[in-house]
């Protein structure tokens, strides 16, 4: 079973990431770390992203990244290769 670890760090600030398997993963507070500096890092870890589907069924996966509360990109993509 496969396992993801993403890391995110922005580049002079603050950061905050939410993740979630559905849109808007924002909505929901408990999906949200904080990083309070430059220096941190937010991570995530999701465990078998694809458990019970084939690879190339595997639903997509969200994030909202916001940087210094400025600037907001909701972001999802489709992982073609681990």
């Amino acid at each position: 079973m496969i396992s993801l670890s993403l890391q995110f760090k922005a580049d002079g600030g603050a950061i905050e990431v939410c993740y979630n398997k559905a849109p808007k993963p924002e909505m929901k507070s408990e999906s949200c770390k904080k990083a309070a500096s430059a220096k941190d890092e937010v991570v995530f870890t999701v465990p078998y992203p694809c458990r019970d589907v084939l690879f190339e069924k595997c639903p997509p996966l969200y994030f909202t990244i916001a940087v210094d509360n400025s600037v907001t990109a909701h972001c999802t993509g489709e992982f073609t290769s681990f």
